[in-house]
């Protein structure tokens, strides 16, 4: 009797350290350790490439890098590869478009699959090619008479200045000062009066001191991804020497998109009657597809339960039979 309780406390044992084991397998991810250019870094300019390297092997198939210039603009080569000389299977690059690069920012989007369980992780980070205030071009056009930026009624989305004696007004038109705003894409939008946009004249973006990027021609918006938080938006005009010459900006609060729709929309939904639920069906329960972030975790614990099973077959059988 004791050596049968020994072997079914032996088979529970087993199936404990089979757990251990597994789990942490069913959560590995190859996250990006380092890049050149480096992440959230500056260069002088635009590199030919870019290589990151992740905390462990990387599946060829599904793994990639991606490059976009502020307004979306795709500007790699589309050659992502992991590369299969690295033993390590560590190291992925991909060639960026040189001539499409200008001064600014740019946002990588990144994916990788993990060579030892197919788990899937994704991410995105900056880095800066030059600085958006340098000047371009070998000649220096003649400065024009600034006026120091006033603020009308102490509001911050409004810029005062004059140049050469005419008023130019700079306006943050959304969001508005102190708006709450949902967390994802928002939209900044501004407006200029008294200079035309284009050759002479620009915009820029900022979130807090960091530059998001700079706007073409006569554009005068600009998207960002915020995260939840709070932030003071930024918005300046540049001159052609890509000097900052007005300035606005406002105080937003970026809170989850429930959170958000619910601040911005109070009295709808006090005066809305509750809706009464439509009768829904019950989907029925299905196994989860093999491969992906569920493939070998899941069959690994799937394992580990059976081993309990048995372990506690065998002794409650070993019990009886005596």
């Amino acid at each position: 009797m004791k050596k049968l309780t020994a072997f079914a406390i032996s088979a529970l044992l087993f199936a404990a350290l089979g757990f251990v084991a597994f789990a942490p397998l069913a959560q590995a991810h190859a996250e990006l350790k380092e890049c050149t250019p480096a992440i959230d870094g500056t260069v002088a300019t635009a590199p030919e490439k870019l290589t990151c390297e992740t905390s462990q092997a990387m599946k060829a198939e599904g793994s990639s890098l991606q490059v976009f210039d502020a307004n979306g603009v795709q500007v790699d080569k589309g050659d992502s590869a992991v590369d299969l000389n690295d033993p390590e299977r560590t190291i992925i690059s991909v060639s960026l478009d040189t001539a499409k690069m200008k001064d600014g920012v740019y946002t990588v989007k990144w994916t990788t699959v993990s060579a030892d369980d197919s788990d899937q992780a994704t991410g995105e980070f900056n880095f800066t090619v030059g600085h958006a205030m340098e000047m371009h071009g070998t000649e220096t056009p003649a400065a024009a008479e600034t006026s120091t930026v006033t603020h009308p009624n102490d509001d911050p989305s409004i810029g005062v200045i004059t140049i050469d004696g005419k008023q130019v007004t700079l306006k943050i038109v959304s969001p508005a000062n102190d708006a709450t705003v949902p967390a994802g894409d928002v939209k900044i939008e501004a407006a200029v009066d008294g200079v035309q946009l284009g050759e002479d004249y620009h915009l820029h973006f900022y979130l807090g001191d960091k530059l998001l990027g700079m706007a073409e021609g006569a554009e005068t918006s600009f998207t960002a991804k915020l995260e939840p938080g709070a932030y003071e938006v930024k918005v300046t005009l540049g001159d052609s020497n890509h000097q900052d010459i007005n300035n606005a900006s406002v105080h937003v609060t970026v809170a989850a998109a429930e959170a958000a729709q619910a601040t911005a929309t109070p009295a709808a939904t006090e005066a809305a009657p509750a809706a009464t639920p439509a009768p829904t069906e019950t989907a029925p329960s299905t196994l989860p597809a093999t491969g992906g972030e569920v493939g070998f975790g899941f069959y690994a614990l799937l394992a580990v339960l059976g081993l309990v099973i048995f372990g506690a077959g065998t002794f409650v059988y070993a019990r009886n039979k005596q």
